[in-house]
């Protein structure tokens, strides 16, 4: 069964519009609360900029020099196929052709380090992902905010951004009486490749007993990092670290409450240790 499409996409796109490409990709991210990184992909699957030149006004247009840049801006999103612009949006992602290759086509590493050169070579292509390099840094305003973006993504990574679980109700024969019977199990779904931001991952691996296990990165050493430079946090980003280190206080002084009733009797037996000795 194909997965519903994510209704925060419609939305994200209509707040573009509306503000007429004049709203910076982080803030509908932390508007609807999706990655920023899925913003970006939705931007260019489904073509915001393109629909965008289609609702200014004409006198816009008469107003702005003639120049080439902008119509070899335009025929590049015409002449490049779904692959290829799939290509420049994981560059601009990854900073690397070759994965970039790999993602858009979905082959190995050896096919993609032989072919990638071919589109990083196209004019065309070039030109549209220094167009895409240009808006994701000034949706930024710095390259490095680049870095502190990465943390906050680790800090506040859910798992339930990468997979789906919870319980649910299968119905069946039921051979003895005839009639139908209800059965309850536990799930897990994890989300497609395609639908999620793999940077956040740290390690997936199937288990012994042909399961999936997934690991997400440090988020402690993100939110120590994003503690020791707070003061270039915006003010929204600052609540939730202070929440959530809150929660990790929280859960710290609930361990440590435990440990420390052992490390009382470990005292204690060691104090007898010593007094036997002593005698």
């Amino acid at each position: 069964m194909p997965r519903q499409r994510n209704p925060a996409r419609d939305k994200a796109k209509q707040m573009y519009l509306s503000a007429k490409g004049d709203i910076k990709l982080k803030d509908i991210a932390l508007e609807l609360g999706v990655l920023d990184t899925q913003i970006r992909k939705w931007k260019s699957l489904d073509k915001w900029d393109e629909e965008l030149k289609g609702t200014f006004p004409k006198k816009e247009k008469r107003s702005v020099p003639k120049q080439k840049s902008p119509k070899s801006k335009e025929l590049s999103t015409e002449v490049l196929n779904e692959k290829q612009k799939l290509f420049c949006t994981y560059f601009v992602k990854y900073r690397n052709k070759t994965k970039a290759y790999m993602m858009a086509y979905g082959c190995s590493y050896a096919n993609a380090n032989a072919h990638s050169y071919e589109l990083w070579s196209n004019v065309v292509i070039k030109a549209l992902i220094d167009q895409e390099l240009k808006e994701f840094r000034d949706s930024i305003g710095l390259e490095a905010q680049d870095i502190v973006q990465k943390y906050i993504d680790i800090a506040f990574a859910d798992i339930t951004d990468f997979m789906e679980f919870g319980i649910k109700e299968f119905e069946s024969p039921d051979e003895k009486t005839g009639g139908i019977k209800k059965e309850i199990f536990n799930y897990i779904d994890f989300k497609n490749s395609c639908d999620i931001d793999g940077t956040l991952i740290g390690e997936v691996k199937q288990t012994k007993d042909g399961g999936v296990s997934l690991k997400l990165n440090d988020k402690m050493k993100a939110l120590e990092w994003l503690g020791n430079h707070v003061d270039i946090l915006d003010t929204a980003t600052r609540k939730k670290l202070e929440l959530e280190n809150q929660k990790l206080n929280y859960e710290k002084s609930k361990k440590g409450s435990e440990s420390d009733g052992k490390g009382n009797i470990g005292e204690l037996l060691n104090a007898i240790h010593k007094s036997g000795d002593e005698k």
